[in-house]
């Protein structure tokens, strides 16, 4: 018996030193690999053999902040300060105009798909949509204190929702997802009488999700609720 145990205790600590030894140097290969901290760069190496740097963030706006949205395009970036909203150009970090036109803060900003169109909500209860390019106003929207924006792919609808049903000075917000014609402003039929927190679209444009205290898709063909899916609070 206490021969059986001598060898298991050997067998064990047999097996435990080579992992100790392989394994550390393992380990500290593995950490080395991780990150590599250079002047100015963090870069992490790939199984290319190259590695992809990132440069440490350099600050745009000293401004607060009260909306942010980057065109697909990665070109410019569009950021809300109270009721001005500032395009800043991403390669050369510099200011390129000022938007002005909304009475109240900025509550949401989003850039069309061909990075064409800014639409930007605001206390005020309007939506306004801007030429990207020329920043000229290009149409009002009446929409009520909305809290998120989003296009739909092919850059032809917008659809927009508020969380909050009742702001603190008492303006309320109807439940719902509301849908405008970008090109005419005319607006759609308004989908469920929810509030809603989030937005996105199915790649092809067909289905809409809405997100609050479930998630909602909604077949925008036919208008018709889908699923409600129980996505936690």
């Amino acid at each position: 018996m206490i021969r059986t145990k001598s060898w298991q205790i050997l067998g064990t600590i047999a097996a435990i030193v080579p992992a100790l030894i392989f394994g550390t140097h393992y380990f500290l290969g593995l950490e080395s690999s991780i990150a590599a901290r250079i002047p100015k760069q963090v870069c992490i190496p790939s199984l290319s053999r190259t590695p992809t740097c990132y440069a440490f963030g350099k600050t745009l706006s000293t401004d607060e902040i009260n909306g942010l949205t980057v065109s697909p395009d990665g070109r410019t970036l569009a950021n809300g300060y109270r009721q001005t909203i500032q395009l800043w150009d991403l390669e050369t970090r510099t200011l390129q105009r000022s938007l002005q036109g909304h009475q109240d803060w900025i509550t949401a900003l989003a850039i069309s798909p061909n990075n064409r169109i800014l639409a930007s909500s605001s206390l005020d209860r309007t939506i306004k949509l801007w030429d990207l390019e020329t920043g000229q106003l290009l149409r009002t929207l009446e929409s009520g204190r909305v809290t998120c924006l989003r296009f739909s792919p092919d850059g032809q609808i917008l659809a927009a929702g508020s969380r909050n049903s009742r702001w603190a000075d008492g303006v309320v917000s109807e439940g719902g997802i509301q849908r405008w014609e970008v090109t005419t402003g005319q607006p759609l039929p308004i989908l469920g009488s929810e509030q809603v927190a989030s937005l996105a679209f199915s790649p092809d444009g067909r289905i809409l999700a809405s997100g609050h205290l479930d998630t909602r898709l909604w077949d925008l063909g036919t208008g018709r609720l889908l699923h409600a899916l129980d996505s936690g609070k």
